[in-house]
């Protein structure tokens, strides 16, 4: 049982304790049944289990005015235990609103333990984020309403604990009055009748329940109702009712007034007549709390504006990403240029070219709840491959062993890949442009460490050329390896590679075979390529990516891929770059050059989980690879044979051609939308989208 059930039960078995004593009945106590459990064996794609407890009404004293029909007091606590282990702990509500015993726990532990002004459980109790569903299409952020200010000061209030009010005045908290209760000269002596020990029992036992309704309940059930027997003569205005206040002391029952009676609840007598009054319309409950429910909202936001609000949120392209395709299909991502900020800034601009009435223009909490709530929305793509363990250094550590072991040998060549987020073309200023697409320009970066030094090397090519799949990515580590001369004069024996576990890009046959290309033309001897975990993958090529972007911050405006090569050269002054709009490499049959084929078992017979959970991949002869599933050096590899047959092709006769054209497609969408964008575009500039456009169309 979890904590947050166990207190709700803790605190409906006390008000049922608190109830049954201050009725005055003697031999009344709360008959609570045995669960009547209807279960149903839940299974995938089952209904879920569902165990209902029912439990009758509380005993009515003879001086209350409850009801005795079951009917009316009758509640369901229902335990719904889901299919995916999350349980959630429905209270439905009291029918008549009358049972305020909910649920007991006899064998709990806390029940005998004496209530603390100062208990803070009520930060257990289930609120409506505990049970809330975000739903795929949107990611509703977590408010952490128990921090709240006002909330603070209700939960203190509700405690009789010091707190201050909405005017900023310090309420003192409440005490139990061990002194004279009523005037000297009441004839009731109520005084006497109730001792210090019994005031203390009656104080807590009221405010350590931490609802308004619940809490109401116990003065209510004290308070019996008659009709005056003789009506004074002559007087300005006639008594209606008349109330006696009796309470269980020492089980006996005695009556105090009514001063008394605010005296040892310590409430006031606009409490006391609010109760009364639920008691003069026949009702068996006090009337429930309605603060803050009421339907008096003139200042609501109407539901046009709710979808205007909407749609302007909708008109911004989102894009989905390669990164985080697995852990969140749903999600999208908007411009890295954005923000909810400039967005609301954008939807007042958009209201004013409307014409909208003032009741349009929305304040910013309205606009930022819609789009946090509703729409499962990010800006710029996302860094999924990055966690706090790494960034503290403390998951860095076979990276930080492959480094050291570049730098120290002279035949070892250290490198890690990974893709920038994507670079916008054009780069505009104007608030119209967050409306369109613009054409996509891919930067590769792959840094490389050797005794010989540190390289930031970095790949680019505009959205119409090429993809952004394997062929491209080999194709540039290929070129990067070509023009090395460390690797052209066979210095280099043993590449260390580091990338992400992006299968579309990283993690995939092709990138095999590239390996076995290069050890069949005596590249490389060994060539290790590994995955580190999810979540610990802030490589080196993310540092180069940072000061990049810091340079791009600078710049407003950016219309040509130039501009953007430019920067990336001068961003810093190990940086080298290039320009592979004509070094693309067609790998389409390289399996079949190379003989070989892509088997799913090792030589022991087991499937080989590529994409799941291989971490380290070796290869160190032709026509096989080697892998683990761990970075542990003591685990062996195990090995799959990938050569079709025994014929081994002759280096000389396995080429990679060049493809020599453009393979890169822009959608009808972004075409429409860069023509818009044309006449924000300085005229000089202007000549390269209309070839852009022109190529395509005619494509």
């Amino acid at each position: 049982m979890s904590l947050k059930t166990r207190l709700i039960m803790q605190n409906a078995k006390k008000i049922c304790e608190v109830a049954n004593e201050h009725d005055g009945s003697e031999n009344k106590e709360v008959n609570l049944k045995k669960c009547e459990v209807s279960s149903n064996i839940s299974g995938i794609g089952e209904k879920p289990l569902e165990h209902e407890i029912h439990f009758p009404e509380l005993n009515a004293g003879p001086s209350s005015s409850y009801s005795k029909d079951p009917k009316d007091k009758h509640c369901v606590f229902t335990r719904n235990l889901l299919n995916n282990g999350k349980l959630q702990c429905v209270l439905r509500k009291c029918r008549q609103l009358n049972d305020t015993s909910l649920i007991t726990d006899s064998k709990s532990k806390s029940d005998s333990e004496p209530f603390k002004p100062d208990d803070k459980s009520d930060e257990y109790l289930p609120t409506s984020e505990d049970s809330s569903d975000t739903g795929k299409n949107c990611e509703k952020k977590v408010k952490k309403t128990n921090t709240w200010k006002n909330n603070v000061a209700a939960i203190a209030r509700q405690r009789g604990e010091t707190y201050t009010n909405q005017r900023g005045k310090k309420i003192p908290r409440k005490s139990v009055n061990l002194g004279t209760l009523c005037n000297e000269g009441c004839k009731k002596k109520c005084s006497e009748k109730v001792r210090p020990e019994e005031r203390r029992e009656i104080f807590f036992s009221y405010y350590k329940l931490l609802d308004e309704d619940t809490k109401n309940m116990l003065p209510f059930k004290c308070m019996a109702y008659k009709v005056p027997a003789r009506p004074q003569k002559n007087a300005a205005r006639h008594k209606s009712a008349s109330f006696t206040y009796k309470l269980a002391v020492n089980k006996t029952e005695v009556t105090v007034c009514k001063k008394a009676f605010c005296t040892l609840y310590e409430i006031g007598k606009k409490k006391v007549e609010y109760l009364q009054q639920s008691i003069k319309e026949g009702l068996h409950t006090p009337k429930p709390n309605r603060r803050g429910k009421h339907d008096n909202r003139p200042h609501r936001i109407a539901d046009g504006i709710k979808q205007y609000t909407r749609e302007h949120i909708k008109s911004f392209p989102a894009y989905e990403s390669h990164y985080s395709r697995n852990k969140n299909s749903y999600k999208k991502y908007l411009s890295p240029m954005l923000n909810i900020s400039k967005m609301y800034s954008l939807y007042h601009e958009k209201c004013a070219e409307g014409n909208k009435p003032p009741r349009f223009y929305i304040k910013y909490c309205t606009y930022s709840k819609i789009f946090s709530t509703e729409f499962n929305f990010s800006f710029g793509e996302p860094r999924s491959d990055t966690c706090s363990t790494y960034d503290s250094g403390q998951g860095n550590e076979e990276h930080r062993e492959d480094r050291e072991c570049a730098k120290s040998s002279g035949t070892v060549c250290y490198l890690t890949m990974d893709l920038q987020q994507t670079l916008h073309l054009p780069k505009l200023t104007t608030s119209k442009a967050f409306y369109l697409r613009q054409m996509w320009m891919y930067n590769l970066g792959i840094h490389s460490i050797s005794k010989q030094g540190a390289k930031a090397n970095f790949f680019t090519w505009t959205e119409d050329v090429a993809h952004r799949g394997i062929s491209e990515i080999c194709s540039s580590l290929l070129i990067m390896l070509e023009y090395n001369n460390l690797f052209q004069d066979n210095i280099i024996s043993h590449l260390i590679l580091w990338t992400d576990s992006c299968a579309g890009q990283n993690k995939n046959f092709l990138i095999i075979c590239l390996y076995q290309y290069l050890i069949l033309k005596g590249m490389c001897k060994i060539i290790d390529h590994k995955f580190p975990e999810v979540g610990n993958s802030y490589l080196d090529s993310d540092r180069d990516f940072g000061l990049i972007e810091k340079v791009l911050r600078r710049h407003e405006t950016i219309f040509l891929p130039e501009e953007y090569r430019t920067i990336i050269s001068q961003a810093s002054k190990m940086n080298q770059l290039t320009d592979m709009s004509l070094h693309f490499r067609n790998f389409d049959d390289l399996a079949t050059k190379l003989n070989v084929i892509n088997r799913k078992k090792n030589t022991l017979g087991e499937n080989v989980p590529f994409r799941d959970k291989i971490k380290w991949i070796r290869v160190c002869e032709f026509g096989s690879y080697m892998y683990k599933e761990s970075f542990d050096p003591k685990t062996p590899f195990k090995k799959v044979n990938i050569i079709r047959n025994s014929r081994i092709p002759a280096p000389e006769n396995v080429e990679i051609p060049r493809i020599g054209r453009k393979t890169g497609e822009l959608s009808a969408k972004k075409i429409a939308n860069l023509k818009s964008q044309l006449q924000y575009i300085k005229q000089p500039y202007r000549w390269f989208y209309n070839l852009v456009i022109n190529e395509q169309e005619k494509a």
